[in-house]
């Protein structure tokens, strides 16, 4: 069984860093898509979210790194696998944005919402390991995939346990407060 507490290998960092940038320009890619909805439809609300998701992206972060810091990638003990899963959960987030404006179904508020129990959900699921997931995976997949994709996981988890849910938190509970002293006013 491969391990994924210490990178073993420059390629997975590669891959971190390819994955990452492919999923920022993706991310760019729905971002105006988006805009030019709301474009269409006059509506511009929906523009604070989606340009600040894309700054949150760790790909401007490796992007600086690779340009202006060194000549070469440095190692980094998780060969960031951390990164390739808040890209993919950034990206993911993203489009159901988009979703959620292209049909005009959705408000902001539940949008942030189910952002904010996402990651709250992600804490403990980043402290889910043992041989089951990588055995379960191991049957679908190569073992060396199938650590990079439980290392993906575990990473994803934690970042958006970490970074994401205490200020999503506080967001939803600002909207909630003000939507109940508005209703209060009225």
């Amino acid at each position: 069984m491969n391990f994924f507490l210490a990178c073993s290998s420059i390629e997975y960092l590669n891959l971190s860093y390819t994955i990452a940038y492919i999923t920022v320009g993706g991310g760019a890619v729905v971002v105006i898509v988006s805009f030019l909805v709301e474009l269409r439809r006059k509506r511009f609300s929906w523009l604070p979210i989606y340009t600040l998701m894309l700054a949150c992206y760790p790909a401007w972060r490796l992007l600086y790194e690779d340009a202006f810091l060194r000549p070469w990638r440095p190692g980094i003990a998780d060969c960031g696998f951390a990164d390739r899963g808040e890209s993919i959960f950034l990206l993911i987030a993203h489009i159901a944005g988009l979703v959620l404006i292209s049909t005009g179904r959705g408000t902001k508020q539940m949008f942030i919402l189910l952002l904010t129990v996402s990651c709250w959900v992600a804490i403990p699921l980043s402290y889910v390991g043992g041989p089951a997931p990588y055995v379960l995976l191991s049957k679908c997949f190569s073992p060396d995939t199938a650590s990079q994709i439980l290392a993906t996981l575990h990473g994803a988890a934690a970042r958006m346990g970490g970074w994401y849910a205490l200020p999503l938190t506080f967001i939803s509970l600002i909207g909630h407060l003000r939507r109940g002293a508005n209703a209060e006013n009225d």
